[in-house]
């Protein structure tokens, strides 16, 4: 009899709840109250797959950590796979509420900055706040018990961070989960007592605290604090309105959504890396499309070759599946914040007739956008991973010209920006990153350049270097 089939004896739990703090939207594939309706059991109630939860995870561990990824299966010396020794439980709900909206989505078209012919859609999402039952349950081998612990501990630490975000929308802040109440239980049969504890399913406790592994991080993180210049309105879908349009809300609260954000980012990404690069050059097509993602019919409408955009991504990182593209996910992330006191004002406005300079019959129509009350209102932060990413400088020096038009009010974000709305004037900005060996981190105070306070002079010089480093590799042109 073989014993490969039953050397898995010992068993560790990972355990808790799950919390959303951002919308999380979960589709179905079914579209009867919206484009993508969000994913629902037998008892209506939303829930979170065990296989979205797998793939997020081993996704992260394949990643930072390749010395544990067997965990997920493996193909032995003797060609014989064998299988995973990770069971990942459905997480459902145990709130007992919960509140589905649907948001608008569209799509700019980057050439005129207008909304793309069909290119308006809208989809459900769960209000942040809800709770999940979660579990994971590891099979260990005697011998495996320290590298399963030290997994565990990984895992652990990872979901607790708020870092981890799953389903549709994640790059653009939606779908962060954090896990709470947690609990490591461990079994291991290896007496009489044992056996018949697995069969009550008693287990006992294990402290990770002194098992803590330092984190991972291939990281460029920003952080923007910002006074709002007037007001800012992000168009809402919500039956209960009682203007025209209102200004997007989460949890009741108004928000800096995502996809707005990200969507500005990109725009305005894509214009200062058209006038400064070469279009052609393989270093401007690599940062873009890192940074942003694709789809086939992205790749098609910017007259690309997919084959070639293949190539360049497969040079850079050659574990990646063939079967992930041409759809590709973007390193960039945003993530949707909470604006600090906002005042809400129902303004009335008419449309005039350009002819005659009268106001055009039944044109009255009125908006509820969000103004700025306090200092610091406006929280921006995004994020870039620099995994097999080698122009991950160049990206930055992007990002940081973006970063200087927003600081001046010179890029606005959302709906109505030709009457002013959507300006915002930095305040505070961080950089956190990785370089080489070392961590860096420096803080910028202050509104116009002449007066900025910074804490590192020899880390914002590094910052300013990728600026340089960007206009030498993509080409400056005549």
């Amino acid at each position: 009899m073989s014993t490969t089939k039953y050397k898995y004896l010992h068993t560790i739990h990972l355990v808790g709840n799950l919390i959303s703090i951002s919308p999380l939207s979960l589709g179905s594939g079914d579209s009867e109250n919206s484009d993508r309706d969000i994913l629902l059991d037998s008892e209506d109630k939303p829930f979170i797959p065990g296989t979205s939860l797998s793939g997020v995870v081993r996704h992260y561990i394949s990643k930072n950590y390749p010395e544990y990824i067997h965990f997920f299966g493996r193909t032995n010396t003797d060609g014989r796979d064998e299988q995973s020794q990770i069971s990942v439980s459905d997480c459902n709900l145990i709130s007992e509420d919960h509140k589905i909206r649907v948001r608008d989505g569209i799509r700019l078209d980057s050439k005129t900055g207008l909304i793309a012919d069909g290119a308006k859609f809208d989809y459900e999402v769960l209000e942040p706040g809800l709770k999940f039952l979660f579990q994971i349950e590891l099979k260990f081998s005697q011998d495996e018990k320290e590298p399963s612990v030290k997994f565990i501990q990984i895992l652990s630490d990872y979901l607790q961070s708020g870092r981890f975000a799953l389903g549709s929308g994640s790059g653009n802040g939606l779908g962060r989960l954090k896990l709470d109440s947690t609990k490591v239980l461990i079994s291991e049969m290896n007496s009489i007592e044992s056996i018949w504890n697995r069969i009550h399913r008693t287990y006992d406790e294990l402290n990770l605290d002194s098992q803590k592994i330092p984190s991972k991080t291939n990281e460029f993180t920003l952080e923007l604090l910002a006074n709002l210049e007037g007001s800012i309105l992000i168009g809402d879908t919500d039956p209960e309105m009682i203007s025209d349009k209102a200004h997007i809300r989460s949890g009741g609260k108004a928000i800096l959504s995502g996809s707005s954000l990200k969507g500005v980012i990109r725009s305005r990404f894509e214009k200062i890396l058209n006038t400064i690069g070469d279009r052609n050059s393989e270093a401007y097509k690599v940062i873009k499309y890192l940074s942003f993602g694709f789809t086939e019919e992205s790749l098609k409408e910017d007259g690309q070759d997919a084959k070639e955009i293949l190539s360049f991504i497969k040079k850079r990182n050659p574990r990646i599946s063939s079967h992930a593209l041409p759809n590709f996910r973007g390193k960039l992330q945003v993530e949707e914040t909470i604006i600090k006191d906002p005042v809400d004002i129902l303004q009335n406005r008419i449309r005039i007739d350009r002819f005659t300079g009268g106001t055009i019959e039944s044109a009255l129509f009125d908006s509820k956008p969000v103004f700025g009350r306090s200092d610091q209102c406006l929280q921006i932060k995004l994020s870039l991973d620099t995994t097999n990413f080698p122009e991950w400088k160049e990206a930055v020096g992007v990002l940081l010209l973006v970063l200087k038009d927003l600081w001046t009010g010179m890029l606005a974000i959302g709906g109505e920006k030709n009457i002013g709305r959507g300006r915002v004037l930095g305040k505070v900005a961080r950089f956190e990153w990785f370089d080489g060996n070392q961590n860096l981190s420096v803080k910028i105070e202050g509104e116009l350049e002449s007066s900025l306070k910074i804490d590192s002079n020899e880390n914002w010089k590094i910052l300013e270097s990728y600026v340089e480093q960007l206009n030498r590799t993509v080409g400056v042109k005549k």
